[in-house]
């Protein structure tokens, strides 16, 4: 519990994707006032890089795009070790010996080219990387798949645009 002389408090500690309820009462030199409404909130993160960490991936966001980065074992050398299924709002990943990753999407995506997957060999090793293209340009996600962890869309933040309507520092 908090106890202090500021309308504010900081709680640390939580397990991201738990829903938390909270209630508040105060206290001052006239009494304690009753208890106020309980108020369901879920545990998000802040951002990195726009993005955020799931169940063995972590992800990425421009304005335009989403990246999933999965560390896969060095083994993993032929196609037929990835299977990769892409619809406009779900997107399911296998990779041999790991879990299935995926299943209904947060927000539609552009298919026919604009979505696509490939092998990077990046200094932490091997990683399948996925790219989907937004179908909502500019649309901010709190996460890649439904029901995973959340990050708090209000601290994505985009490129700011010149004035000729262009991102600066972005790739779109």
């Amino acid at each position: 519990s908090y106890v202090g002389k500021t309308p504010n408090c900081m709680v640390e500690d939580l397990e991201l994707g738990r829903e938390y309820v909270f209630r508040v009462r105060c206290k001052n030199g006239k009494g304690t006032s009753d208890w106020g409404k309980e108020v369901a909130v879920w545990a998000r993160a802040i951002p990195k890089d726009n993005g955020g960490v799931g169940f063995g991936y972590f992800w990425t966001q421009t304005e335009r795009r989403v990246e999933v980065h999965i560390p896969i074992a060095a083994d993993i050398v032929a196609k037929s070790d990835i299977k990769v299924t892409m619809e406009r709002r779900k997107c399911v990943i296998k990779v041999k010996g790991l879990p299935e990753i995926g299943e209904t999407l947060v927000e539609p995506v552009l298919l026919e080219g604009a979505s696509n997957w490939q092998v990077d060999t990046t200094d932490r090793g091997k990683a399948l990387m996925v790219e989907f293209t937004k179908a909502d340009k500019g649309k901010k996600w709190a996460s890649v798949w439904v029901g995973h962890p959340e990050v708090d869309v209000n601290e994505v933040k985009f490129p700011e645009k010149d004035k000729l309507g262009l991102n600066l520092n972005s790739d779109d």
